[in-house]
């Protein structure tokens, strides 16, 4: 079911989004010169993280009003960072987990961090991560959803990423499928659209 969903999803892209369509026609251009295997590092590094980012945002559009991705917010040490998505105007109530702050009514907002990647690359990304999580301050709760990746953690680390991100009021949930797949269904959509360029 995810392939169909997420083939469906990048025809979409390709189609409506001008920007997004010249980056998949020029990795075709670039595979017809012999870059094969530069062209699949970029599509697992940019495009598989796009991808995630159009699935997310898809999943909340139906209950909220006002979708805001890449928005600045500044840190309390003068630096910044950049939520990947706020949801705003929920429509239906959102409860993440057990206990306090894990749950909002409707009307409420939701900011949200998407990580794609392999396990030992979520790990990595925990501070990353906690710094996220400051600047969803001002949503009333807050999430990062990640590929399913997190399964493939030792216990004791993915107890530790779960705990830490939990204790910062955003907790992390794996919910995307794994990354491997990911790269399979955008390498193979990109040199589908090898005849077309």
């Amino acid at each position: 079911m995810w392939a169909i969903l997420i083939d469906a999803l990048l025809e979409y892209l390709y189609i409506t989004d001008l920007r997004f369509r010249t980056s998949i026609d020029n990795y075709c251009n670039e595979i017809k010169l012999g870059d094969v295997v530069g062209v699949e590092l970029k599509i697992k590094k940019n495009m598989v993280g796009r991808l995630c980012e159009e699935l997310v945002i898809r999943s909340f559009k139906p209950i909220s009003t006002q979708i805001v991705t890449q928005r600045r917010e500044t840190l309390p040490d003068g630096s910044y960072t950049k939520v990947d998505m706020i949801v705003y105007g929920l429509t239906n109530p959102i409860i993440l987990g057990r206990g306090e702050g894990m749950g909002t009514r409707a009307g409420g907002s939701l900011g949200v961090e998407v990580k794609s990647g392999h396990s030992a690359y979520l790990y990595s990304q925990l501070n990353h991560m906690l710094n996220q999580a400051i600047g969803h301050e001002g949503c009333d709760i807050s999430c990062v959803i990640c590929t399913r990746d997190i399964h493939d953690l030792s216990n004791e680390k993915e107890n530790e990423l779960r705990e830490k991100l939990r204790k910062a009021g955003s907790p992390i949930i794996g919910l995307l499928p794994r990354k491997d797949n990911l790269d399979t269904r955008c390498i193979e959509f990109v040199k589908g659209k090898m005849k077309d360029v």
